[in-house]
């Protein structure tokens, strides 16, 4: 009776322990696999993972993490490498965030519609590098989305010193560095002062002014239209800006409206001249504009790029300004001998 109950108790030990042994085999994969979608250690020590990939079109790659990354860009794009089916390897020509801080974007020459393999390197905020690789089939599409501009910096009316003054435009994309896009900077003797060059991934262009002066007044900046993406699109967009080196300067803030008879406005620019060109201001897509000037007369003219190839499509004559009057009005005609724009800063 006691042998009995002595097996009957080891029979009902053994099967505890082999329910919780199947258990812990159970649980430990799900426990891994999601050990990711939990909290956080502290510190961080998991890499980050690709998870999909989608080509947008024949330029543009997808990637998705499964958790926020950043893009490594110091080589250049190096840190990204895509090759084709026969292992040729495809240009990158830039790396950057995508909708959400989960996804990057690549950006290549075009691909054709046949496997493609990439790889790379990513990190995370906690510094930790993931290698990343995957397949994924070239696209169909064609890129015929343009360039947008996303911001401008500093902002329109900053208070800068000019011997610190850098000007910095930001794209909604990847941009064709090979040609650097015409600007007006006002005063005009300023622009060769300046050097330009492009962030590593290719979305921002810095103006840097490299001489060190502690003279007055306001510095404009427009970068004229004719951006092109890495599709051959152009952008439509002007970026604007203007700074004070002294808080204290005496201004005027003018209205305007430029009329024609024609459809859309296109690019539109307002020179404001005395003895020289004093201020520049765009014209909307409604035919608005307004700048901030120092008091006085002026002679003023716009002039229109309907096609934004970078070339007078549309003028005004010459029109005697005061500050005083606040708002004007300027009608264009077309022009008989087009020119660049920034032929008309004097």
């Amino acid at each position: 009776m006691v042998m009995s109950s002595w097996l009957q108790w080891g029979k009902r030990r053994f099967l505890a322990v082999l329910e919780m042994a199947v258990m812990l085999m159970l649980t430990f994969p799900m426990t891994v696999s999601c050990a990711k979608k939990m909290l956080p250690p502290s510190p961080d020590r998991f890499a980050p993972s690709l998870e999909e990939i989608y080509a947008r079109s024949r330029v543009q790659i997808e990637l998705v993490f499964d958790e926020p990354v950043i893009p490594l860009t110091e080589s250049g794009g190096d840190s990204v490498v895509v090759q084709d089916v026969f292992g040729l390897s495809r240009k990158v020509r830039g790396v950057s965030s995508g909708r959400r801080r989960e996804r990057l974007l690549v950006w290549t020459e075009p691909l054709e519609p046949v496997r493609h393999r990439i790889s790379g390197r990513v990190k995370d905020d906690a510094g930790n590098v993931g290698h990343f690789h995957g397949w994924f089939s070239g696209s169909r599409v064609v890129d015929t989305i343009p360039p947008a501009v996303r911001g401008i910096l500093p902002l329109p009316g900053s208070t800068v010193p000019r011997r610190d003054l850098t000007f910095e435009v930001t794209f909604s994309e990847p941009v064709d560095t090979v040609v650097v896009p015409p600007a007006v900077v006002v005063p005009c003797l300023l622009d060769t002062l300046f050097r330009r060059s492009w962030s590593s991934d290719w979305l921002s262009l810095d103006v840097r002014y490299s001489v060190s002066t502690a003279n007055s007044g306001i510095v404009y900046f427009l970068l004229l239209p004719g951006v092109r993406d890495l599709s051959a699109n152009r952008c439509r967009q002007m970026a604007y800006t203007y700074v004070v080196s002294d808080s204290l300067l005496s201004t005027a803030d003018v209205r305007g409206r430029v009329r024609w008879d024609g459809g859309d406005i296109g690019a539109g620019v307002v020179f404001f001249d005395a003895e020289v060109t004093e201020a520049i201001a765009p014209v909307r897509s409604d035919g608005s504009f307004a700048a901030k000037v120092r008091h006085g007369s002026y002679l003023v003219r716009c002039v229109l790029d309907v096609d934004s190839d970078g070339f007078v499509d549309f003028a005004s004559d010459c029109v005697q300004f005061s500050t005083q009057l606040e708002t004007l009005e300027l009608e264009v005609a077309p022009t008989t001998v087009p020119c660049r724009v920034d032929a008309y800063c004097r």
